[in-house]
């Protein structure tokens, strides 16, 4: 197993420094790991010092190994009232401290740092997943407040107490359409406002079975339903079409 020297640890972490002074004014192609998203993205940045401020990149930059790191945060729980903790605006449940002045690198260090600055503002770093963003916030340790804890807050840390991960949202699914299938279906769309051919086939079989009604039977001969008025004179009704067909031959014999 090969193990890192210090003067290796230097060469890596000078390595991105001259790589930057190498390039200064031109576009460096950068691979950035994001530890909330668990993605690894590559992006285009200029080194350069005329942005104004100090440094090549204007941030803050240092070489370290991320394993471990996204186990070493302290969950803000419970939060009394008027403690230290809730004068300092910590965040019950939303926060994680995740850093602070010094190193953090074990579950007992944020304890011993607490105790090292009783009755003294100590400045912690806070992640807050409500926001997704990181702020400053200074907390004085007072154990003396009036309450448990020289913070007044519940401490989570461990598996259960580490920063939720934020997946990157998938990529929206192309919306292009082919335009054989737009064709199609303006096609359709152009039948359904105007279907002509089908209308005029439905609307001529229904015409001939309307016709077909009002036409009679070969095999029946036609009977005249015609009532004449002297049959009706009496106000009566026929009560058959018999009756009819023989008040018509009395009224003839007559």
């Amino acid at each position: 197993m090969y193990e890192s020297k210090p003067e290796d640890t230097n060469k890596e972490s000078d390595l991105l420094k001259d790589l930057l002074k190498a390039n200064m004014e031109k576009a460096v192609k950068l691979e950035v790991y994001n530890s909330k998203t668990q993605r690894v993205r590559e992006l285009e940045v200029t080194p350069s010092n005329m942005w104004g401020g100090q440094g090549l990149l204007g941030a803050s930059v240092r070489f370290c190994s991320f394993e471990g790191a996204n186990e070493n945060v302290w969950h803000v729980l419970d939060v009394e009232t008027n403690s230290p903790a809730a004068l300092a605006g910590l965040i019950a449940y939303d926060d994680f401290i995740v850093g602070a002045d010094q190193v953090l690198q074990d579950s007992e260090d944020f304890f011993s740092l607490i105790e090292a600055n009783e009755g003294k503002p100590l400045k912690l770093l806070l992640y807050n997943t409500q926001t997704d963003n990181c702020r400053e916030v200074v907390v004085t340790p007072n154990g003396a407040w009036g309450g448990e804890g020289s913070l007044g807050c519940g401490i989570g840390y461990g598996y259960l107490h580490r920063i939720p991960s934020r997946l990157a949202l998938p990529q929206p699914e192309s919306t292009h359409v082919e335009p054989s299938t737009l064709m199609d279906s303006s096609e359709e769309l152009k039948q359904q406002a105007n279907p002509q051919s089908v209308g005029e086939i439905d609307l001529n079989q229904e015409e001939a079975a309307v016709q077909d009604l009002f036409v009679p039977s070969p095999s029946q001969p036609a009977v005249d339903l015609e009532i004449p008025s002297e049959i009706l004179s009496d106000g009566s009704f026929p009560d058959s079409v018999e009756d009819v067909e023989t008040s018509e031959t009395a009224a003839s014999d007559s």
